[in-house]
């Protein structure tokens, strides 16, 4: 599992490194919404064999193209006060069960294998995920797509949360963003979680925890500071 997080974490940082240099491109999270039939029947599909668990602190979707299998990252509040990760991860590809006119033939979803892996989380990290998360999707933006661009990526990533209010925050990666960005940095978390599951010795894992606390903070005063073309707020 491991092998396959990292492969699609390594082409993501590229892909993100070739479009560093695009001076247009966005640091906030983009407006997700499926757009059409065939989308709106794969992110049913997906939401069913992946959220198996809550994700009211803070939630993760790589939906890899034709690239891998699609996976999911939830962290969430238990009825007694604690926390948990559940990772879940499709053991063949979910898209290939849902019609579309370009694949005649689809496999039948029932027969495609969910892995699942839970493990505990300190609340502090929790809750400082939760504060970066519902921040980043408090500042998602319609994205604006050069006509001129062909993106051979079909890949998407999403973020969601729960607010206050009671209501799920919804966002995805735009296409562009620089590799020392916000949006670049944010993607990081969902990897070291996987990471921490994997962990089985316990001071590695606490040591984890506190990276993860500790890049959380740097994030989230960059989100609450900066724009989304990396000035800081008020500035023109």
């Amino acid at each position: 599992m491991s092998r396959t997080f990292r492969y699609i974490a390594v082409s993501f940082l590229l892909s993100c490194c070739a479009v560093d240099a695009l001076s247009n491109s966005s640091d906030c999270l983009s407006v997700y919404e499926a757009r059409n039939a065939y989308s709106v029947a794969y992110e049913k599909l997906w939401k069913r064999e992946l959220f198996v668990t809550p994700g009211d602190i803070a939630r993760f979707v790589s939906l890899p193209g034709n690239v891998s299998e699609e996976y999911a990252v939830s962290v969430y509040r238990s009825s007694d006060g604690s926390h948990s990760i559940t990772i879940t991860r499709a053991l063949s590809p979910l898209y290939e069960a849902v019609p579309s006119r370009a694949r005649k033939r689809t496999v039948d979803s029932s027969r495609i294998k969910i892995f699942r892996q839970d493990c505990s989380l300190p609340s502090r990290t929790a809750t400082i995920l939760h504060r970066v998360w519902l921040r980043a999707l408090q500042r998602t933006q319609p994205e604006t797509i050069d006509p001129g661009i062909i993106w051979l990526d079909s890949s998407k990533e999403i973020f969601s949360t729960i607010d206050g209010r009671g209501r799920t925050l919804w966002g995805q990666m735009p296409h562009e963003i620089g590799e020392q960005g916000k949006m670049a940095k944010l993607f990081e978390l969902p990897t070291l979680l996987i990471k921490y599951c994997d962990i089985s010795d316990p001071g590695k894992k606490k040591a984890l925890a506190a990276e993860i606390e500790r890049r959380c903070n740097i994030l989230l005063g960059r989100l609450e500071k900066e724009g989304c073309h990396g000035r800081q707020e008020g500035q023109n």
